[in-house]
């Protein structure tokens, strides 16, 4: 037979195969996007009329190199069925938790050079998708299109798009394309770029009046500035209102009603919305006191009227408002002559109290005329009342910003949602913003702390409700607080040592033998940062708030049981760890009708563990059958992740407090009288499903993405270092909110493989724990049937590893 004929169209080859067109996918390695390559295996399915058999078939074959190796982890159970393949390779290469990534990729996106605005456009809606994949439509129309205004490289294509007031990224695009194709077009008196010419005196030329045109602009653009600001300094009156925000011009008249160069407003006074243009100066201010309390004091040419924060000085007042030269209104609270002191002199004026200032306080125009002030801005002086006073830099202080909530929002238990609000006096910044929940003021939901950039006065916030009750925000509620943060690249951060407690340091010294110094040095900044997370000694316990354990025993009465005999031997220790446990508010004395009796337990070490009997208390309890993950899928879903972390809490059971009700069903007998556990003690036949309940509810919306948990095992795995950081951050403060701890001596960070459940967790998937086959090959040869069964249980764990497990144990059976 001869080669048969291929041709490539949209990824997929058609191939001749016995006579007949046959259309074959292209192979999937797992570096493109699963969703588009899946499309184009589908397409091929439709082409070539397979069913969902044959497509099970040219599935495996279709995939190469990771994606391949992941298949064949895949359970038998899952690939039998062709849907069920196709869901868990796509959770395993191509996970939720990538959406992290996706948005740092879009917070950095930039347009190459020769990038196309169509192009551009298409790659922001396709991370936009990917970044936030539960935003809704209108959202992720916001954040396009906020992107890719960002992304325009020319501040006059910037302006021209922004007047035609684009709704989406798509009239975004028509109008860059408009605009860049007017701009580009040759114009009668101007000057056009030239080709490069190779004489060297022509191209300095053209240089130099390239150099000397844009100078010329520039001075024409400042001197324009510099005869707006003359005009501030001619005489004004006050109406009788005494409106300080108003002033009238010189000839008596208001100003000319326009709209804002600055701004875009349309009928605002000029003089209460100018900003200088070219904001590059330099802010100046001096160091002074109000009324004795030491303030810096910014002078400010373009304010009518000397401005103080509220903070530092009260007084009522019943009059309106001001505009900032940003655009944002400025609550007015009150009026009142206050004593400036600058320099060696006092001076008693007028100022207006300002609530939501930006400054301590602003030294308008009103000071500086009736004191004649003089401002050298060359030397950094201010003349007043002929003394000379050093000027110094002022910076822009940062304050936050509420948040509220503009329609009532309904959250169903332990749900997430994406909500758009409102932000209170943010002006027209469009960020980046710092979004937080409001330490004060609780809410009974979680709000997520991010990077926001507001656009008209809106940000999304997502809100997570972790409790089982649903739960409903109000309108007007304030929900977070937002607050302008300056990026700060990388290389230019500070690399700061914090003293950490000594389990944490043995931690660090254990993940420096393999690892990178970088790399420590970002896992040491976020271990400082959640050091209360981790139990710095033995007493240091957690008390979880997520929930309580009930004992619900329904109409049983309560059983009393005998004290058991205790050795006298063991009299001492047992004193000693009741003196613990009270110590640790793990006990409390008890006056219960309930009562188990105390069994101590040798351990290898000599030392005696303390238990109680509750078996006659778990025979009258109501079973809670909330279930344990299955070992076999934890483990699998663990596939393709090249980094793992392992934290483990520091006495589990003891971090869950029992219902005050049912704590006397708990109670124990001891020589020394009767105690009942606060605490969820071992032994009681629901702890199990109760803790993991809690860790459940703990990481809600986590669990299979970024993490898994079996009881108080947790791992945290990702595909890259930083991925992995982030997730890890996000467990630790999960951790923190349900106020829980760990404890260091069992957790294991930034692992390339990890045990986990008695297996080796590692990138390429699992392998059996060499400890653990060891204990399977030096078993005692069975004698009995039940020590036969008892070793079939132990070897079948790992039954997954040998080929035909079940034809070579049949004998046994």
């Amino acid at each position: 037979m001869s080669n048969p004929e291929k041709k490539e169209d949209s990824g997929v080859l058609e191939t001749a195969v016995r006579g007949r067109t046959m259309a074959i996918p292209e192979q999937y390695d797992g570096s493109c996007d699963w969703d588009e390559w899946l499309e184009h295996l589908e397409d091929a399915a439709f082409v070539n009329d397979w069913n969902e058999a044959e497509k099970l078939k040219w599935l495996p074959l279709s995939l190469s190199q990771k994606a391949r190796s992941t298949f064949r982890q895949l359970p038998p159970s899952i690939r039998s069925s062709y849907r069920s393949c196709v869901t868990s390779l796509k959770e395993r290469l191509d996970p939720p938790s990538n959406a992290a990534v996706y948005r740092a990729e879009l917070e950095n996106r930039r347009r190459h050079a020769q990038e196309s605005w169509s192009d551009i456009s298409r790659d922001i809606r396709r991370l936009v998708e990917k970044a936030y994949p539960t935003l809704s439509d209108d959202a992720k129309d916001i954040i396009g299109l906020d992107k890719f205004l960002n992304t325009l490289d020319r501040p006059e294509l910037v302006l021209l798009v922004k007047q035609r007031n684009p709704k989406n990224i798509e009239e975004a695009v028509r109008a860059a394309l408009e605009v860049e194709s007017f701009m580009i077009r040759p114009v009668p008196g101007l000057l056009i770029a030239k080709p490069y010419n190779a004489d060297p005196a022509k191209n300095e030329t053209s240089s130099d009046i390239s150099r000397l045109t844009s100078c010329l602009e520039r001075m024409q653009l400042r001197l324009e500035d510099i005869g707006q600001r003359m005009q501030a300094f001619q005489p004004k009156q006050h109406d009788r209102r005494g409106d300080y925000a108003t002033e009238r011009a010189a000839n008596g008249q208001r100003p000319e009603r326009r709209t804002c160069y600055r701004c875009g407003r349309d009928g605002g006074y000029v003089t209460t919305t100018r900003k200088d243009p070219h904001p590059g100066s330099d802010l100046m201010a001096v160091v002074g006191k109000i009324d004795g309390c030491p303030t810096n004091i910014l002078i400010d040419t373009g304010s009518a009227v000397t401005l103080v924060q509220s903070g530092i000085l009260t007084e009522p007042w019943r009059n309106g408002n001001l505009l900032a030269a940003d655009g944002t209104h400025l609550t007015v609270s009150g009026k009142r002559w206050a004593k400036l002191e600058i320099g060696n002199q006092a001076f008693t004026h007028p100022v207006v109290i300002v609530e939501n200032l930006v400054q301590q306080a602003l030294l308008g125009r009103d000071f500086l005329r009736r004191f004649g002030c003089t401002l050298n801005i060359a030397d950094a002086v201010l003349q007043i009342s002929g003394e000379s006073v050093r000027l110094m830099e002022a910076t822009t202080a940062r304050r936050k910003v509420d948040v509220i909530i503009e329609e009532d929002v309904t959250l169903a238990p332990f749900t997430e949602c994406c909500v758009m609000v409102r932000t209170i006096s943010a002006g027209n910044s469009h960020g980046p913003w710092l979004l937080e929940q409001r330490p004060e003021g609780r809410l009974p939901v979680a709000v997520a702390r991010a990077v926001v950039h507001p656009r008209e006065g809106c940000v999304p916030v997502q809100l997570l409700n972790p409790s089982g009750d649903k739960v409903t925000i109000h309108q007007g509620k304030v929900v977070a607080t937002i607050e302008v943060v300056d990026p700060l690249p990388l290389e230019r951060s500070l690399k700061t040592h914090v003293a950490l407690p000594t389990a944490i340091e043995k931690l660090l010294d254990e993940v420096a033998q393999r690892t990178t110094s970088e790399k420590l040095d970002k896992l040491r900044g976020l271990l400082t940062d959640f050091a209360d997370v981790f139990s710095t000694y033995d007493g240091d316990l957690g008390r979880t708030t997520r929930t309580e354990h009930h004992i619900n025993t329904g109409d049983a009465q309560p059983i009393r049981l005998c004290p058991r005999r205790i050795p006298w031997h063991f009299r001492e220790q047992m004193d000693g760890l009741l003196t613990d446990m009270i110590n640790k508010d793990i006990i409390e004395p008890s006056t219960s009708p309930w009562t188990a009796p105390v069994v101590l337990v040798k351990k290898k070490d000599g030392n005696v563990r303390f238990c109680v009997d509750f078996r006659k208390l778990n025979l009258v309890t109501k079973k809670d059958s909330y279930p344990l993950p299955r070992i076999d899928e934890t483990i699998d879903t663990l596939a393709g992740a090249e980094w793992f972390s392992t934290l483990d809490l520091t006495s589990g059971y003891w971090q869950v407090p029992v219902a005050k009700e049912d704590r006397e069903k708990t109670a124990f007998c001891t020589p020394k009288g009767l105690y009942q556990f606060k605490v969820m003690p071992f032994g009681l036949c629901n702890a199990r499903a109760t803790f993991q309940r809690v860790m459940d509810l703990t990481l809600t919306g986590l669990k299979w993405k970024k993490c898994l948990v079996y009881l108080d095992d947790i791992v945290i795995f990702g595909r890259t270092f930083q991925e992995h950081l982030n997730n890890l951050a996000e467990i630790l403060q999960r951790i923190r909110q349900s106020g829980l701890k760990l404890k260091p001596a069992k957790c294991r960070l930034c692992a390339k493989e990890i045990p986990f459940l008695g297996h080796i967790v590692y990138r390429d998937g699992v392998r059996t724990n060499p400890s653990k086959t060891e204990k399977v090959a030096s078993w005692p040869t069975p004698t009995s049937t039940s020590e036969v069964r008892t070793f079939l249980g132990l070897a079948s764990y790992y039954r997954r590893f040998v080929k035909s497990f079940a034809s070579i144990a049949r004998p046994l059976h």
